[in-house]
């Protein structure tokens, strides 16, 4: 091999090294353990929490909120499994009682899959055994978030510095 051609393909390497960090689909708002959080599951809850909110928040700015409620919810789920725990929707009930806008997106299909995570979240965290279990998977689970919204806070269970990154979709121009 020439030194040509040795230095061809280090560079084609060195490029594929440098891309390997957008390896994962664009389309993946994060990954939670073996679950995929996709941006098709994010959209439709965040246009519901937009067009259901008073102070004018947009889809777009709820976005990583909701990337953020959702990692919490699965990583919830996982807890309720490891602990053996199952809620029904009478054991919802009073959360959904206690607040009115939870209780209509409780109902509506674009969030009430989303809402009855959430919700199995908050009984989850109530018990012992479910606060334990909860710590546990929280130590255990590895999350990987897609750069454009920011990084995954373990200690805060949040997503922070939302930023751009090369994963980031490029607008479409006509």
């Amino acid at each position: 091999m020439s030194k040509f051609t040795a230095k061809v393909v280090a560079l084609f390497c060195a490029g594929l090294l440098a891309l390997a960090g957008c390896a994962g689909s664009p389309q993946t708002a994060a990954q939670v353990g073996d679950h995929r959080i996709t941006d098709a599951e994010v959209a439709p809850i965040a246009a519901a929490l937009a067009a259901a909110g008073t102070d004018k928040e947009t889809a777009t700015k709820l976005t990583p909120t909701v990337i953020s409620l959702l990692i919490q919810s699965e990583l919830g789920h996982a807890a309720m499994v490891k602990a053996g725990l199952n809620f029904t929707d009478n054991d919802r009930k009073p959360l959904y009682a206690s607040n009115p806008v939870l209780g209509a997106m409780a109902t509506q299909p674009a969030t009430a899959a989303f809402i009855q995570r959430y919700a199995d979240l908050y009984l989850v965290t109530q018990s012992a055994e479910g606060k334990t279990a909860f710590s546990d998977v929280v130590q255990n689970t590895k999350i990987t978030v897609n750069p454009r919204y920011g990084d995954w806070d373990p200690a805060q269970l949040q997503l922070t510095n939302a930023g751009g990154s090369l994963s980031e979709l490029a607008p479409n121009k006509p």
